[in-house]
């Protein structure tokens, strides 16, 4: 097939969008197009599966080979379908900013965001990029990271954002073992004065960490009572969206590259 070929083949396969099924007359009069020429097109592309031909109207239509890359597809945007709900959901809950980080090499990602319903929020940014060694989103990951990765870590440059930051690696090791027999953290004005974080972990298929499940707001709405409240309201999303990880078989590469 010549490059002509392919891009008149392409051409074509785009008057689908537009129509469901076309003759060939028609399609070769829309394309400036033989008859002739236009036919050999529609059988090639139905030989290989992408075209049939209605047995009744004898005009052409998009075959299952389309359906076979539309479920490649829907399984590629399967994670956000069935996070970002959840994620909606546990804001309208929490009445706070939810946020999913993904582990990013040796930093943690911001994917994405479910905005508080309320008029004074926790902001985040998609695709903002920050060390793992402050924020209860990027101190939960990094608890559960291999001990060689938290090293290389903690022996790099840790940054004070806040008064709150801990940047001593000693304190910091201490926290991250209490943080991964607990499974959860709660931070208090560690990057954003005044600002509270509750980060649940997420796990791949063979249980290496991926990311976080976030709550974020401003410091003056939380308490004791409403921290336990949060929590539990988060770990139960976190849960249900660890299930569909599990049952899917998804690796930390699917996952990152289906956000």
């Amino acid at each position: 097939m010549t490059l002509k070929t392919l891009d008149n083949a392409l051409e074509l396969l785009e008057y689908f969008k537009r129509e469901s099924s076309w003759g060939v007359r028609e399609l070769a009069k829309e394309l400036s197009l033989s008859p002739t020429v236009t036919h050999r097109l529609l059988s090639t592309l139905q030989n290989h599966g992408y075209i049939i031909q209605n047995p009744t109207t004898k005009k052409y239509e998009l075959g299952l080979k389309f359906l076979e890359f539309s479920v490649l597809v829907q399984n590629k945007l399967k994670i956000k379908d069935h996070v970002f709900p959840s994620m909606e959901l546990l804001a309208k809950e929490t009445g706070e900013t939810i946020f999913l980080t993904m582990l990013d090499g040796l930093k943690g990602l911001s994917v994405a965001i479910a905005e508080s319903p309320q008029s004074i929020k926790f902001q985040v940014t998609v695709g903002t990029q920050k060390s793992l060694h402050a924020a209860a989103s990027n101190l939960i990951i990094l608890a559960f990271l291999p001990e060689d990765k938290q090293t290389q870590i903690l022996s790099g440059h840790l940054e004070k954002v806040t008064e709150n930051t801990i940047t001593d690696p000693e304190e910091l090791k201490a926290v991250l073992k209490r943080l991964k027999q607990q499974g959860w953290c709660f931070t208090n004005g560690e990057t954003t004065p005044d600002a509270f974080g509750i980060g649940v972990p997420l796990f791949d298929c063979n249980n290496a960490i991926i990311g976080s499940l976030n709550v974020a707001g401003p410091t003056y709405r939380i308490n004791e009572e409403k921290v336990k409240r949060i929590l539990e309201l988060t770990l139960e999303k976190r849960d249900y969206i660890q299930q569909m990880i599990n049952s899917l078989g998804l690796t930390y590469s699917h996952i990152k590259n289906s956000i």
